[in-house]
């Protein structure tokens, strides 16, 4: 009797996995374990870790909303970057995108009907030397352009299997901003955006499938990567003692979403050097 008891209790868990593993549960949970480890690989091996720099940026869980992910993750490429610009330089990018529709398996980054759609926040950090003074905001501008650029279109949609991915982007304003996540003197930037949207029919496995799941198929609408038009905002600082780039951004569908994110979550970043 015991070991009957023991067996059906067996079969039942292996039942209960079984469906986990092919649930739409699972692509969530495999997301937080599986970014978790990878992110938190290239965290510690961040140049910003080498130096001590602290550069920490609030998830989706500081907002009650399921609006963002909640783990904001970091990735470094020194060596494609560098290439991409044509100069040494060393590159950590963190950054967030929407939530999981849990009913779905797959982030809202993929719904078009989503304000999240093709969507982001987070933070570049880029150290290439000595700026100069003298034309000092149009480099910094360049170089987040750049940035920015390399990253949707290389690091992103190219993950996702869009071969010939495009992008432009518009800087609308810039104004100065007294104080930004609790260090003074930085520029804002409002941007626009025109770009390939993620949604597209699953075409295999790709990696990126592992932190943004697999695009659902009631969210297709029959066209691989529609070009959309996105709002964005930069808040950016080019720090000289570190000869250092520190770019705040946020991406999403309307500025509503990008206030609302300024707001609650990336204006509360915290930026502080060794010996602050």
């Amino acid at each position: 009797m015991r070991g009957s008891r023991r067996k059906r209790w067996g079969i039942s868990l292996l039942l209960l996995l079984l469906l986990f593993l092919s649930g739409p549960l699972f692509p969530y949970a495999r997301s937080l374990a599986v970014m978790g480890v990878y992110s938190g690989q290239h965290s510690r091996e961040s140049f910003l870790a080498e130096e001590g720099i602290r550069l920490e940026i609030p998830g989706g869980l500081a907002t009650p909303g399921r609006d963002w992910h909640p783990l904001v993750m970091t990735f470094n490429d020194d060596l494609g970057f560098s290439r991409y610009v044509g100069k040494d330089v060393r590159l950590s990018i963190l950054y967030n995108f929407g939530a999981f529709d849990l009913g779905r398996g797959a982030s809202s980054w993929y719904n078009p009907e989503s304000p999240y759609y093709g969507g982001f926040y987070g933070a570049y950090a880029i150290r290439e030397g000595e700026v100069p003074r003298e034309g000092r905001r149009e480099h910094l501008l360049r170089r987040i352009r750049e940035a920015t650029l390399y990253d949707m279109k290389h690091l992103v949609l190219e993950s996702i299997g869009c071969r010939e991915p495009v992008m432009e982007i518009s800087v609308e304003e810039v104004r100065e901003v007294p104080s930004y996540a609790g260090v003074p003197d930085w520029e804002q930037a409002d941007v626009t955006l025109k770009v390939n949207g993620p949604i597209h029919r699953a075409d295999g496995d790709h990696l990126a499938y592992l932190q943004y799941g697999k695009p659902p198929k009631a969210w297709y609408r029959g066209e691989d990567f529609p070009l959309v038009a996105l709002e964005g905002l930069v808040y950016f600082k080019y720090f000289e003692k570190e000869e250092l780039l520190v770019a705040f951004y946020a991406v999403g569908a309307n500025r509503e979403v990008l206030e609302r994110t300024d707001r609650k979550i990336l204006s509360q970043s915290i930026l502080a050097f060794r010996g602050d």
